[in-house]
């Protein structure tokens, strides 16, 4: 009795089911038209939701808040009444007319991209040949999507010079001393200094030599300084080894201006190729040489040039696998680092000027 009383109900309303079929078969017309139509038309005492509104809504832009700004919009369209206003908000824009141009008018709101399933892959994102959005009504949120020929490419965040000295005064002093003879005689004593006085990125160096068959010898005095890519030397040194090497090397009194690497942080970033992807929203990027994992990062959306410095300097081939809205790509690279070359972004210069010295250390 209490399993007929607990299955009693469900059966009625099977039987109640199937008789409400039955009767909607039977009250069809003679051609055919069911009692249930199926129109896109909005129902009776709806119609407000189909025509276009006015409302604030949020854009959106690399999955980032952008601006809230007044917008005109239907079931199927959007259009935004503040165009100037949003697009100053827009950054890292290349050609600003052309985007410009994208988003003047109706533009369609795509709102069947909108993730309304926990297991969609394909939705959240547009790839637009300029500019496109994703409107949702109900949350009154605006996507914004920007081609990524019309995007700046971002670097990766990397200090490019080692940070300003702090440092008070210091001073080394290093000594050498060689010495070469035989019982048949020719015994010869030389002994070196090296003195450095610093002080912050400035310093003096002092490289002096005595021997018992040669005087007392300055090789080096001189004043440097290197600063953010910059080097300025006065003084008594040698030429630098950038100078085409038919003049050869030489003792110089007089200055030099030239850049320098030395205060550089970043070489091993710069002194390879870039290596630039482009991302809808923000995803990981692996980095794989020879079937092993180099590099692993996550990348904000846009146009993003990869982090390389865990790669070895030389020319070969890697694959970048790009993982973003559960999607993943690969895509091959030819990469090359050399520390033979300058950085892409700093030239490399050496002006010196002064009176050529000539040596005379005999007694």
């Amino acid at each position: 009795m209490d399993l007929l009383r607990t299955s009693l109900p469900y059966v009625l309303w099977m039987l109640l089911g199937a008789w409400v079929v039955c009767v909607s078969e039977a009250e069809a017309d003679d051609d055919g038209v069911s009692l249930f139509l199926i129109s896109a038309d909005a129902p009776a005492g709806f119609e407000a939701l189909a025509r276009s509104q006015t409302a604030l809504v949020d854009v959106y832009y690399a999955d980032r808040p952008l601006i809230s700004t007044m917008a005109t919009y239907t079931p199927e369209a959007i259009e935004f009444d503040e165009l100037d206003q949003l697009m100053a908000a827009i950054p890292d824009l290349i050609d600003i007319p052309g985007v410009r141009a994208a988003l003047t008018g109706s533009l369609p709101s795509n709102s069947t991209r909108l993730c309304r399933g926990t297991r969609r892959t394909d939705c959240g994102a547009l790839e637009p040949d300029t500019a496109g959005v994703i409107f949702n009504a109900d949350r009154y949120r605006v996507d914004l999507f920007v081609s990524s020929a019309y995007r700046t490419k971002a670097e990766p965040v990397l200090r490019r010079f080692i940070p300003p000295s702090n440092a008070s005064f210091s001073f080394i002093q290093n000594l050498t001393g060689n010495f070469a003879g035989s019982d048949v005689g020719n015994d010869q004593v030389t002994i070196g200094s090296s003195s450095t006085l610093a002080w912050r990125e400035n310093r003096v160096v002092a490289l002096t030599s005595y021997s018992d068959t040669d005087a007392f010898t300055i090789d080096r005095l001189f004043a440097r300084r290197d600063f953010e890519g910059r080097q300025h030397v006065a003084g008594l040194f040698r030429t630098s080894g950038r100078v085409p090497s038919f003049t050869g090397e030489n003792d110089l009194l007089g200055v030099r201006l030239a850049s320098s690497l030395e205060t550089r942080a970043d070489l091993r970033q710069s002194r390879g190729t870039p290596i630039d992807v482009f991302l809808t929203t923000r995803g990981r990027v692996d980095i794989i040489k020879d079937g092993r994992l180099i590099s692993t990062r996550f990348y904000d959306p846009g146009n993003q040039i990869l982090d390389t410095t865990n790669l070895p300097d030389g020319a070969y081939d890697i694959t970048v696998r790009v993982t973003e809205g559960g999607q993943v790509r690969e895509e091959t690279r030819f990469y090359t680092k050399s520390g033979f070359i300058p950085p892409r972004d700093q030239p490399l210069f050496t002006l010196e000027a002064g009176e050529v010295m000539l040596r005379n250390t005999q007694k």
